[in-house]
């Protein structure tokens, strides 16, 4: 997914840290202790550089 990475280089800058529960796919703010859609806890952290 070469292309993918680099579309998202250039639209967040050169490292970024997305935050998403892993239930319903929602992305999240870095402070989200659960997920506002769907209730569940469970948050994915994935650090793009």
């Amino acid at each position: 997914m070469p292309a993918l990475r680099t579309l998202l280089r250039h639209v967040f800058g050169s490292e970024t840290v997305l935050y998403e529960c892993r239930n319903c796919g929602t992305s999240l703010e870095e402070d989200a202790e659960q997920c506002p859609e769907c209730g569940a806890a469970d948050i994915a952290t994935y650090q793009l550089t």
